[in-house]
């Protein structure tokens, strides 16, 4: 559990969060938050239930689909299968909104059809529980946990590990803790 007072002047190295650092909104998102950092290989899912008081874990975990075919036909069928899991998981946590990361775009991303295409998934599977879905992306994350958009992987874990101390009794690949940052930006910072 975290004071949601704590969340707003916290940064990697335990020196308060510079002004130059965007503060989060007054008012923060209330309610259950099913989060994911998405991929068609692996993707990490936290769910956070918010009060006005405190953020607590509901669940984490990962899926991960094996490759059936190979090609653009195997990430559409490895799609598919998420998309299912999807749907299983939102109908049994029955969440209040779901938040992803934004999927990368670029020349410099060796597979973003990836990512885009699990967040379809996921974006439909949404849609049928009528369950609004916000994006958040991943630079945007680090930026508002540990006050820098570059930060490593292993920073923001340690700032998820202090704002969420019971994660620590959790298994933490790097896809939860992704999705556990997204979470947590979605709750601090409702309007992103």
């Amino acid at each position: 559990m975290s004071s949601i007072s704590d969340l707003a002047r916290f940064r990697v190295d335990g020196k308060p969060v510079p002004a130059t650092v965007e503060q989060p909104a007054v008012k923060r998102r209330i309610g259950s938050i099913l989060a994911f950092d998405q991929a068609v290989a692996a993707t990490g899912w936290a769910c956070l239930v918010a009060t006005e008081d405190e953020v607590t874990i509901r669940g984490l975990g990962t899926f991960k689909t094996v490759p059936i075919t190979g090609g653009h036909e195997d990430t559409l069928l490895r799609a598919v299968q998420l998309h299912a899991d999807f749907e299983r998981l939102i109908d049994g946590l029955g969440p209040d909104i779901v938040a992803h990361e934004t999927p990368p775009v670029g020349a410099r991303m060796s597979r973003p059809e990836s990512s885009l295409v699990a967040a379809t998934a996921l974006r439909i599977a949404a849609a049928h529980a009528h369950i609004d879905v916000v994006m958040i992306g991943a630079q945007r994350a680090k930026k508002r946990l540990t006050g820098n958009g570059n930060a490593t992987k292993p920073q923001v874990r340690e700032a998820l590990l202090s704002l969420l101390p019971s994660l620590s009794g959790h298994r933490l690949n790097e896809n939860v803790v992704d999705a556990t940052a997204i979470g947590m930006t979605a709750i601090m910072y409702p309007d992103n």
